[in-house]
């Protein structure tokens, strides 16, 4: 198993990104601020606070 981390959003590409290895048995966690997009189903979102 593969445990990724995604940094700087869950948009188009990341959200795209995290599906896939989740789809392939991969452990996924991603690093974003929250602010536009979904989290798949099977992926660890933290939030992240720029201020």
């Amino acid at each position: 198993m593969l445990r990724t981390l995604i940094l700087g959003g869950i948009g188009w590409l990341g959200s795209e990104l995290a599906q896939q290895l989740v789809e392939a048995g991969h452990e996924v966690t991603a690093l974003a601020r929250g602010v536009a997009g979904t989290v798949p189903d099977g992926v660890r979102l933290v939030r992240a606070d720029r201020s």
